[in-house]
C-alpha cells in the first residue's frame, strides 16, 4: 500500500532520513526545509528547469553534455552556451570569458562525474566556480548522480557542501542504488526555491506516487 496517502505532504520521517544520509555520505549539513523529493531523477531535474528558467534565459552546459538534459533545457526554450572541458573538469578561463560577455541564468554541471568522461572538477576549480557564481549572480545546478560508487578512501566533496551563499541547487537520486518505485530523486536548495519547487511538484507528479 502507499506509505503516504497524501501525495502533497512529504513524509517528515523520510526527510529526516535523507538529512542524515546526506550528512554521512556527502557531508551536507542541511535542514529538512531545504529538501524536496520527486518520483525520480528525471522529474527532479525537469522541475528545477521549469521553476528556475524562462524562455531566452542563457544556460551554460559542458561542451560534451548530457543529450537528455540538453533536450529538457531546449524544451524550456533557453539559449544553451557550451563551456570547454579539460582534465580539471571545465575550463574556468573559458567560463570567465563567457560570463564577461553574457548574462547567465544558470550553469548545469555534473561536478564529480562529468558526462561522458566521468572527470571530476578539481578542488581549485570548485572554489573558483563558487566565487564566479556569486560575482556574476548565476545559479549552479549540481547533478550528483552516478557518484554513489566511489573507490577512493576519501570521496570527492560536492559543490553544495562548500556553498556558503546558497548559489548551488543540488540534485541526486537513488536510481543506481534502489529499484523502482524506491528510486526517488531529491533536490537540496534554499528554502524559498524549495517552496516554489513544491508547488510545481503538485502539478507534475503522478498520483500513484509511493513513499513521498
Amino acid at each position: 500500500r502507499q506509505l503516504n496517502k497524501d501525495l502533497y505532504t512529504e513524509s517528515k520521517s523520510l526527510k529526516n532520513q535523507l538529512q542524515n544520509y546526506l550528512y554521512i555520505t556527502k557531508r551536507l549539513a542541511i535542514q529538512t526545509n531545504q529538501i524536496v523529493t520527486f518520483q525520480n531523477n528525471q522529474l527532479a531535474i525537469q522541475n528545477i528547469f521549469h521553476t528556475l528558467l524562462r524562455p531566452n534565459d542563457k544556460v551554460i552546459v559542458p561542451q560534451f553534455g548530457n543529450f537528455e538534459v540538453n533536450m529538457k533545457l531546449k524544451e524550456r526554450r533557453v539559449d544553451l552556451i557550451t563551456v570547454k572541458t579539460n582534465s580539471q573538469g571545465i575550463d574556468i578561463h573559458h567560463l570567465e570569458e563567457i560570463l564577461q560577455n553574457e548574462t547567465i541564468r544558470a550553469l548545469y554541471l555534473q561536478t564529480n562525474s562529468l558526462y561522458p568522461t566521468t572527470t571530476a572538477l578539481s578542488q581549485t576549480n570548485k572554489s573558483k566556480l563558487l566565487v564566479l557564481s556569486q560575482q556574476y549572480q548565476f545559479a549552479i545546478i549540481e547533478d550528483d548522480n552516478n557518484t554513489d560508487f566511489v573507490y577512493t578512501k576519501t570521496p570527492p566533496n560536492t559543490l553544495k557542501s562548500i556553498d556558503a551563499q546558497g548559489w548551488v541547487i543540488y540534485v541526486n537520486s537513488f536510481k543506481n542504488l534502489l529499484p523502482h518505485p524506491y528510486d526517488l530523486g531529491f533536490v537540496i536548495a534554499p528554502e524559498n526555491l524549495i517552496t516554489e519547487l513544491s508547488k510545481v511538484k503538485k502539478i507534475s507528479q503522478s498520483t500513484s506516487t509511493y513513499l513521498i
